[in-house]
């Protein structure tokens, strides 16, 4: 019983490291006092490397729309379309990951009826896929876009970029809560199931005897 317990805590433990966040940003730094900044081309917001004309970043709930996780989001338009990009270093070559991010539409037009914002998200192989919002979508708030990628390189560029500024309205496309995390694999789901049986198994060693008194 003890070995088959200890076996199982070891278990859970490994499963847990295989599907636990590699890595996670809200874009919380730099902490802003304005309701925007805006950062250019060729500067950092925090570990992220801007290009691309520039991006702003947004503090909520001073501006209208709150942030997805935190109180600070990105809007990849700034004074026009820009992007952001940074190197994930701790990740392992050819395994596959699961990047999740949220986003949405900041229409600022009073009239936003036309066209959409388009935005590109690169990560090793698999990627770059892209992703578009209207303005009917941007009024059900903060969307999760989930997507596969295998890793090409311990150290992989993960990007986000503005693809257009809209047509006939200004804003942006609003980014934040990114996270990347490890998808198990086929031997990891078989060792996960062995796990279970062992916990059934347990569980039925530990009633017999209760059984056999009653």
């Amino acid at each position: 019983m003890r070995i088959a317990l200890s076996g199982l805590v070891a278990l859970s433990l490994s499963t847990a490291a295989v599907a636990a966040p590699v890595f996670t940003d809200s874009f919380e730094s730099p902490a802003i006092s304005t309701a925007y900044q805006t950062f250019s081309s060729g500067s950092m917001v925090g570990d992220w490397n801007v290009g691309g004309l520039s991006v702003d970043l947004v503090r909520s709930p001073v501006f209208a729309i709150p942030a997805a996780d935190g109180n600070q989001y990105i809007d990849l338009v700034g004074s026009g379309p820009g992007a952001i990009s940074r190197n994930l270093t701790t990740l392992v070559p050819n395994q596959e990951y699961q990047l999740t991010f949220q986003y949405r539409g900041n229409f600022l037009d009073p009239n936003p009826a036309f066209g959409q914002y388009l935005g590109l998200a690169v990560a090793g192989a698999g990627l770059p896929t892209t992703i578009g919002i209207t303005f009917a979508d941007s009024q059900q708030g903060w969307k999760t876009a989930t997507l596969n990628f295998s890793a090409t390189s311990p150290s992989t560029l993960l990007s986000f970029s503005a693809l257009t500024s809209g047509t006939n309205f200004s804003g942006g496309l609003l980014i934040d809560d990114i996270s990347v995390a490890a998808v198990p694999e086929a031997h990891e789901w078989a060792m996960m199931l062995a796990g279970l049986g062992l916990v059934g198994w347990a569980v039925r060693r530990r009633q017999q005897p209760s059984a056999a008194l009653a």
